[in-house]
């Protein structure tokens, strides 16, 4: 059995940054681009944060998207288009 090396990532975090070098920052489409980088680093699982779809706004800004949500749509923001 192949040893499993788990990463957790939050979409819009791992690729909106610039140092991320991604055309698609921000979106799934991003995480996509950046198969290659965990491949490399041995990565073979990735556990992505909630990408469903949630409120963002609110008394405080949701950023990490963790409570009510819709949780069969995935998040409209994370999409490319």
């Amino acid at each position: 059995e192949e040893e499993r090396i788990a990463y957790a990532i939050h979409v819009r975090g791992f690729t909106k940054d610039t140092y991320s070098k991604v055309k698609n920052k921000g979106t799934f489409q991003g995480v996509i681009e950046k198969i290659p980088y965990l491949k490399d680093l041995g990565i073979n699982q990735i556990q992505c944060m909630p990408v469903y779809e949630f409120e963002e706004a609110g008394m405080r800004v949701n950023y990490w998207g963790y409570g009510p949500g819709y949780y069969f749509a995935p998040k409209s923001a994370y999409a490319k288009d």
